[in-house]
């Protein structure tokens, strides 16, 4: 028999201390490699990756945990609509983003990564507050609101992250064939 899985609150607030301390190391890093200008140069390929991603990142969780945690809360045609839901959410916030990275002060990848965190909010809360996620899920039964709520941040700070990594290799390789085609098909290695 198979022994059901209940996280905790401690859990909780453990994995968000681990995903904060990646989250510091993964945004530095990104400070450091992409430079304002090369994100000012980003916006298409940051809505295309981020539509892209959250249309993922929405369906896999949605189908993989659907009958130990979704299942209890969403009735079953939220399922097959959550693709969508990923895809208009990737393309819409991508563009708001890049858009207040370009005007708040501050470099614009940290910007991104802490609307990135505070995006998470909204449908956490709808799901803890608004369809009694904690009560309904067996998963969730033992995790506070808090702890959920400051995981789900520090969760999805990491998440843009990677979309924000992503469409810098996309960038950057872009501008490297626009390059070699500008110099006549060579690589600039004398080759």
């Amino acid at each position: 028999m198979i022994q059901e899985v209940h996280l905790t609150s401690q859990q909780m607030w453990s994995a968000a201390l681990v995903t904060a301390v990646i989250d510091i190391v993964f945004v530095g890093i990104l400070i450091w490699r992409i430079k304002p200008a090369r994100f000012r140069q980003s916006l298409g390929p940051l809505v295309v990756i981020s539509a892209a991603f959250w249309t993922f990142m929405l369906w896999l969780p949605v189908w993989s945990y659907w009958t130990s945690c979704y299942g209890y809360i969403f009735p079953e045609w939220v399922r097959w609509i959550t693709p969508i839901y990923g895809l208009i959410i990737g393309a819409l916030l991508a563009p708001l983003f890049w858009w207040l990275g370009m005007r708040l002060p501050g470099h614009p990848v940290l910007t991104v990564a802490i609307l990135g965190g505070l995006h998470s909010l909204p449908g956490h809360m709808h799901g803890i507050y608004g369809r009694d996620m904690l009560e309904k899920c067996p998963l969730l039964t033992d995790v506070s609101a808090a702890s959920a709520l400051i995981f789900g941040v520090f969760e999805f700070i990491f998440y843009w992250c990677v979309v924000l990594t992503l469409t810098a290799l996309i960038v950057s390789m872009r501008e490297r064939r626009r390059r070699v085609q500008r110099d006549g098909g060579t690589s600039g290695d004398g080759t």
